[in-house]
């Protein structure tokens, strides 16, 4: 019983990366991640512009990350709610939590998100 509760705990996990605009944001961090660059490597720009610029794209950096790191603890605290709510159903056994971080949960959970993954995108 456990093992199909992490099995769909997982597939919930998975839609909600797929809704998040994760991709979004990692396309913006390596457009200004390539901006740095530019201006790093560029001789047409002084030191003290590069500086002055630097610090304005290390902003940029830090706000996408932080965004990042928001949305991936959203889905962890998502995904240790469920794990809660299945651990009250009724039913013997280790708690979901626990298999989650066994290695066959490990590969129980990544065998049904690839598994899950690519279903869905072959029927959407």
């Amino acid at each position: 019983m456990v093992y199909l509760a992490v099995a769909l705990i997982t597939i919930v996990a998975v839609e909600l990366f797929l809704l998040m605009p994760l991709a979004r944001l990692a396309r913006e961090l390596a457009a200004v991640l390539h901006k740095v660059t530019r201006v790093i490597t560029s001789s047409a720009i002084s030191d003290h512009w590069k500086e002055k610029v630097l610090l304005r794209y290390a902003g940029g950096i830090a706000l996408i990350t932080l965004k990042i790191g928001a949305i991936i603890g959203a889905i962890g605290l998502s995904v240790f709610v469920l794990c809660l709510l299945a651990d009250m159903l009724p039913g013997s056994g280790p708690s979901s939590l626990e298999v989650f971080a066994s290695w066959s949960g490990i590969g129980l959970a990544t065998g049904v998100s690839v598994i899950y993954y690519l279903a869905r995108s072959r029927l959407a």
